[in-house]
């Protein structure tokens, strides 16, 4: 059988703008206008995106997940824990190396990406390719036309992974991470949020190891591979937890506890 391949991918294109014109439009419009009822009516959006020819694993139903990371920040506990769970259910019919490519890769709000790798740490994507883009860019002249338009706004797939890669030691970009603070200071805020909600969860999940790790080791460890201007506040931010949990994990944490328990039993 001889594909037309021009003709698939005008199909896909056509497919694109449908998507975009008569689904994503309107519901970015409905999350700035009327944030719980988007969060009410995710479930039904998501489904008219991921019905037709393109598959949930494609990403195409990413432009909601980062509308909705849109409103995240201002909304109150209780629906912050509705969209939290909303998302991760749709995440949960999508094999995790295909929610990584193609979803968490490219969720731009802190908030958002930090509470889902918390309460599910299989999402966690990685910060590696930009960190390797970096290792090009030595300049903040460099780094400004690499990632930021002439609005003043950031291009890149994640902002978030960008931001995050900034304020690793290793990538050795304090200037450019303090620089992006002084640009994005709420962004830059929130960042440090969802780093501090990792760093307890780990801490946590050692503490209950068969060879047990105490919780404020793990944390000291932890804050050592992020850049020395913020690695106080992480700590501090560890302990005030600014962060969802779900049921989830502390049913994890309790599998987890008892898997250790088994283990140090079989000694």
């Amino acid at each position: 059988m001889d594909w037309d391949v021009d003709r698939l991918m005008n199909q896909i294109e056509l497919a694109h703008r449908v998507v975009e014109e008569y689904v994503q439009e309107p519901f970015s419009e409905l999350a700035r206008k009327d944030p719980k009822k988007a969060v009410e009516e995710f479930p039904r959006f998501m489904g008219s995106v991921t019905s037709g020819i393109f598959r949930p694993s494609s990403g195409i139903g990413a432009p909601l997940i980062n509308a909705l990371g849109m409103i995240y920040p201002a909304l109150d506990q209780e629906t912050k824990t509705k969209v939290l769970t909303e998302v991760c259910l749709f995440f949960g019919n999508i094999r995790y190396d295909n929610v990584q490519r193609h979803y968490t890769a490219n969720i731009h709000e802190p908030a958002l990406m930090g509470d889902i790798a918390i309460n599910h740490p299989l999402y966690w994507c990685g910060f590696e390719s930009d960190a390797n883009k970096l290792k090009n860019i030595h300049s903040w002249d460099q780094f400004r036309e690499a990632y930021i338009s002439e609005r003043g706004t950031v291009t890149c797939n994640s902002a978030f992974w960008l931001l995050f890669a900034l304020s690793r030691k290793e990538t050795k970009r304090v200037k450019m991470f303090e620089k992006c603070a002084e640009l994005f200071p709420e962004f830059v805020e929130r960042t440090k949020d969802a780093i501090s909600g990792w760093i307890y969860s780990d801490a946590e999940r050692h503490s209950y190891d068969a060879e047990p790790v105490p919780f404020e080791v793990t944390v000291q460890d932890k804050m050592k591979r992020y850049i020395s201007p913020i690695q106080k506040e992480l700590e501090t931010r560890v302990n005030e937890k600014p962060f969802i949990l779900l049921p989830k994990y502390f049913s994890d944490l309790e599998y987890h506890k008892r898997y250790e328990e088994k283990k140090r039993s079989r000694k």
